[in-house]
Parts: C-alpha cells; structure tokens; sequence
C-alpha cells in the first residue's frame, strides 16, 4: 500500500490510520507522527491564544465557541464548525474538542 501524505510503499505493519476531515486515511510512521506534532502544535498555539483574549474581553463575557458568533450547529460535527475561515475566504473548520468549552483566538461576539 501507499502512504497517503508522501506515495511511499508501506506495509501495514508499519503504518498508522488517522482522520482527517472526518475521513480516515493511512500513511507512513513518519508522516503520521510529522502530522500528530503538527497538530499538537496547532492545539496549543490556540490554547495559547484563548488566554490572550480571554484577558482582553470584559469578564462577564462567557468567551468559548459555543457563544461564538463564528459556531454553527453540527453541520455533522458534534462541537459544529468555525466559519471564521469562510469570512476570510478559506473552508469552514470544525472545531476540535479541547477548543470548543475555552474557545480561540478568533472568537467574535454574536
């Protein structure tokens, strides 16, 4: 079989399975842990953000993506999507887990 990130030849043995856009893919042991840092990485550069603007919005505002003027229900995702990213012109995004109680970076007031 072919890693899906890189067309290597790989066995499934050394292989690992992921999902992404809620369909799931196999690739190569280096891509797969190349793409678990990435997104470890994303995780908490957003996190990271969350406190920032935490800080900065008035205290009785409940800041998170449930109160977010950016959130759509479901859409087939249980947390729903981030539509921040069809304002600026990208995909909507759905929303990871650990995001969706803390909210992020891009958070709007409805």
């Amino acid at each position: 079989m072919k890693c899906e990130e890189c067309s290597a030849e790989v066995t499934f043995e050394d292989s690992n399975q992921w999902c992404s856009e809620n369909q799931y893919q196999r690739c190569c042991n280096d891509c797969y842990y190349k793409i678990v840092e990435e997104t470890k990485a994303e995780v908490a550069k957003l996190i990271t953000a969350n406190k920032v603007v935490n800080t900065e919005v008035k205290k009785t505002e409940d800041v998170n993506c449930w109160s977010c003027k950016f959130q759509k229900d479901n859409e087939g995702s249980f947390f729903g999507y981030c539509h921040y990213f069809a304002e600026i012109g990208k995909e909507p995004k759905e929303i990871p887990s650990l995001l969706a109680d803390k909210g992020c970076e891009y958070y709007g007031s409805k």
